[in-house]
């Protein structure tokens, strides 16, 4: 009896400090200005911009304007287990982007078509 009490009370709170973890939504919407560390040799038009994240009819709508003023919609912008995830198809490649909010700062990866990988940062953009 004793044990099932105890096992219990770690299965809660281990799902109460899971959830808490969890990103939302309004964790991400705003406009955030990015650097994709790797690129900047490679993908010089692509290494800085901002990445703008809007709630529009219920649906998370990403954006991503590039340094030459470029400006994509992404596709399949989904919030999944606290990492929003969305792809950009630039010059006939897809792109798959997944974000993470940690202190306040989206922070996570870029993959492109051929599997390289590319760490992505943003800071909020001040109003």
């Amino acid at each position: 009896m004793k044990e099932k009490i105890i096992v219990t009370l770690i299965l809660t709170l281990s799902a109460a400090f899971t959830g808490a973890a969890q990103n939302t939504e309004k964790d991400f919407l705003g406009t955030w200005e990015y650097v994709c560390h790797g690129a900047e040799y490679a993908y010089y038009t692509y290494y800085t911009g901002e990445i703008k994240i809007i709630k529009k009819e219920n649906k998370i709508i990403t954006s991503v304007k590039f340094v030459d003023d470029t400006k994509l919609t992404a596709t399949n912008t989904r919030l999944k287990n606290g990492t929003l995830h969305f792809e950009l198809y630039i010059e006939g490649n897809s792109i798959y982007v997944s974000l993470k909010n940690i202190k306040g700062k989206l922070i996570g990866k870029v993959t492109t078509s051929d599997s390289t990988n590319f760490e992505l940062t943003t800071n909020k953009k001040k109003k």
